[in-house]
């Protein structure tokens, strides 16, 4: 559990310990000494998040985590849309950047080749606005990226 309470820390709460409320596990297997193991963490709500623990075979030490936090955004939120909701494999992401392109170009590399297909025919909005500075566009921790593929399949 200390691994798991220490990558949720660094995670989501920027390294504070005072700011993580809750911490909750289940053990699913044992972890012996020398045993590498890998902490998936994912949001599930405001201020809330799940996690889990694999071992070096990829099977789950520790399931169903839950903790909470206090932690206020650290990165800008990114939100993905439709297609491209499917093609991460996720909805909502926090991703460290300081512009738009920088976050786009980590999404890129973290969700592979069918995101950036989906990409390339979406419309970007940040703040529900269509960025004016293109992909130099500044992004902070109080922003919202938003990816919005066609909704009929067009370009």
């Amino acid at each position: 559990m200390a691994f798991c309470g220490r990558a949720v820390i660094e995670t989501v709460a920027g390294g504070d310990p005072d700011r993580l409320r809750r911490l909750a596990v289940r053990f699913s297997r044992p972890v012996l000494p020398g045993e590498s193991i890998t902490v998936r963490i994912h949001r599930a709500g405001e201020g809330a998040f799940g996690f889990e623990a694999l071992n070096a075979e990829g099977r789950a030490v520790v399931k169903d985590g839950r903790a909470s936090s206090t932690h206020e955004p650290m990165s800008p939120r990114l939100r993905l849309f439709a297609r491209a909701r499917e093609a991460a494999g996720r909805g909502v992401d926090e991703i460290e950047a300081q512009t738009l392109g920088e976050l786009l170009d980590r999404a890129t590399a973290s969700y592979g080749p069918e995101f950036v297909a989906v990409l390339a025919c979406s419309r970007v909005w940040v703040n529900g606005l269509e960025p004016t500075g293109g992909r130099d566009t500044p992004v902070g921790p109080s922003d919202e990226v938003a990816v919005l593929p066609p909704v009929s399949g067009g370009s």
